[in-house]
């Protein structure tokens, strides 16, 4: 590998910690290549098969495609895109399109993978480099969560599944209880009403049983007092 290929991959992060020898190993891997202003490099949901490093020149990053596309990030000289790739070789999770004209090394999957087989130290750096910056960009998006969540007005929203108990489980649901029984109210015992038996009073005097009825048909004093004036 010449030194100015040397020196630029010096100043990469993802490979900073290769020494000579694993940079010749790495040289099986990488090719160069040219993408013109406008062109994309690789499309959202292609199979990821090679990480990139930009020599020269500016790329976005796009996410979406049917509803739209949205800029989320801007990379430029000394910045690697698609590394994802080098680890699973899943789909893409984003678009990659040239700013301006952009000079690349493109790292090889299938020729990263066969280092990896073999257990050579420039694979498992290059994996151990990976795994740094995607736990520093994981704790960079929870501390933005916990800023928009702070600022954000109104009740906090409530934990994801998996908080409660051992991380990664769901919560564990709770049933919701029926409301205690009460027993009623004793009723007030029903009392039944006696009917009340009126009894007519005999008349001692039977002899002016109907002489003694008055003209409004009553058999009271009034007839009484007729009777005994008739006699």
């Amino acid at each position: 590998m010449s030194q100015a290929l040397t020196a630029f991959f010096r100043r990469v992060e993802l490979f900073r910690t290769l020494d000579d020898a694993d940079l010749t190993e790495l040289l099986r891997a990488i090719r160069p290549m040219e993408v013109a202003a406008g062109e994309l490099i690789f499309r959202e949901g292609e199979a990821g098969e090679a990480a990139y490093a930009i020599q020269t020149g500016r790329v976005e990053i796009l996410v979406g495609r049917n509803r739209g596309e949205v800029k989320v990030a801007e990379l430029s000289a000394g910045d690697v895109l698609g590394e994802l790739a080098l680890l699973d070789g899943s789909p893409r999770s984003a678009s990659a399109r040239a700013l301006t004209d952009v000079t690349l090394f493109r790292i090889d999957q299938g020729e990263f993978e066969f280092l990896r087989r073999n257990l050579r130290p420039a694979a498992y750096k290059i994996i151990r480099s990976i795994s740094v910056a995607l736990c520093e960009r994981l704790r960079e998006t929870n501390a933005r969560m916990r800023l928009l969540m702070s600022d954000a007005p109104g009740p906090m929203p409530p934990p994801p599944l998996g908080v409660e108990g051992r991380p990664g489980r769901a919560a564990p649901i709770r049933s919701r209880k029926a409301p205690p029984r009460t027993a009623p109210e004793p009723k007030a015992p029903r009392t039944k009403s006696r009917p009340i038996k009126v009894t007519s009073a005999r008349r001692s005097d039977t002899q002016g049983g109907e002489a003694g009825r008055g003209a409004d048909g009553g058999s009271g004093l009034l007839g009484r007092l007729n009777f005994w004036s008739n006699r």
